[in-house]
């Protein structure tokens, strides 16, 4: 689905945080939903995202798999060692699957000599003076 914002939260909102929520930034999100993550609070290194609020307007992915406003996308990645990072994707939308759904994803982070961590701008940006880099400029 892209590159996401997660917005990070210490505890799960109540049902009217969240509608308040949803509908503060519904305009924004749309089609790619309203993620927020946070630290799973068991003591172990494991970021969990939870994503709601998308329209159905939306692939799921690249094969046209379909999605409807029912939605939820729990997302959790553990860092094993350093260097290796475990994705775990589980995708439940009751109107358009019988049951949810979870997919594992290995990560190899790129370590050593020489790896370096690069800059992803989007070259529609009419702001681009003001970007740091200097092959922006």
């Amino acid at each position: 689905m892209g590159y996401t914002h997660y917005w990070t939260q210490t505890r799960d909102f109540t049902p009217q945080e969240m509608t308040k929520v949803v509908s503060a930034i519904q305009d924004i999100a749309k089609a790619s939903g309203i993620p927020l993550g946070g630290w799973d609070g068991t003591g172990s290194p494991e970021f969990t995202t939870k994503t709601i609020g998308f329209n159905g307007k939306a692939w799921l992915d690249q094969r046209g798999n379909p999605t409807t406003e029912a939605l939820r996308v729990t997302e959790r990645f553990h860092r094993r060692d350093f260097g290796h990072m475990d994705l775990q994707i589980t995708i439940d939308d009751p109107k358009a699957y019988t049951r949810p759904w979870t997919v594992m994803v290995p990560v190899t982070l790129q370590t050593g000599a020489g790896a370096q961590l690069l800059e992803n701008v989007c070259e529609n940006n009419r702001d681009l003076e003001n970007l740091p880099g200097e092959r922006l400029r």
